[in-house]
């Protein structure tokens, strides 16, 4: 349910099907679709695990019942892989703003978005997508702090950070990170 968020999908859903050779390839007892909207990986994993437990029950009763259908798939099925660490790293140089947007949003809270500045790991909760204009062309360096705010150019567009959790730190907003910490305009994120 991660990869849905990150494509930037509108929907996803749950299925009960049955078990056949092929990695998610069996026949189809009962679908339902649900919308992704703005939400973040773990508040829709708690929506869908409800959805699915309730379909699930649903699937058991038709089967027990021999009402349940059985719709094949056909050969339009998809396998998402699975997310390693390591491609959890924020590609500030071939992605936009929006893309990583719903990168963040997907991996939220894990296995977490992360980025590298000065040699020290940031993960990243939280960002949204700003529309001031772009002010260098460089994709991952700061193009402005304030008080409360931090600016940093994506390949297209511009990623205010919102929420993240320095090295050795505790996940907090970025005022609070920035009552104690100092990000500078220029610093670039690998």
């Amino acid at each position: 349910m991660m990869w849905p968020i990150i494509n930037g999908d509108k929907t996803t859903g749950v299925t009960i099907m049955y078990l056949s050779e092929g990695m998610d390839a069996g026949d189809i007892i009962l679908q339902t679709k649900v919308d992704i909207n703005e939400r973040m990986h773990g508040e829709l994993f708690e929506d869908l695990s409800h959805i699915g437990a309730d379909l699930l029950l649903k699937a058991i009763n038709e089967i027990e019942l021999g009402t349940a259908k059985r719709i094949p798939q056909g050969e339009k099925y998809t396998l998402a892989p699975m997310i390693t660490k390591e491609m959890c790293k924020i590609d500030w140089q071939n992605k936009t703003a929006e893309e990583i947007k719903n990168f963040v949003r997907g991996l939220n809270p894990i296995p977490c978005a992360y980025t590298i500045l000065n040699n020290k790991k940031y993960k990243i909760y939280n960002v949204e997508v700003e529309s001031v204009k772009q002010k260098v062309k460089e994709a991952g360096v700061i193009i402005e702090v304030t008080k409360d705010s931090v600016f940093i150019q994506a390949k297209e567009g511009i990623v205010k950070i919102l929420e993240l959790q320095a090295e050795n730190s505790k996940r907090m907003k970025i005022t609070e990170f920035l009552k104690g910490n100092k990000l500078n305009i220029l610093d670039k994120f690998e």
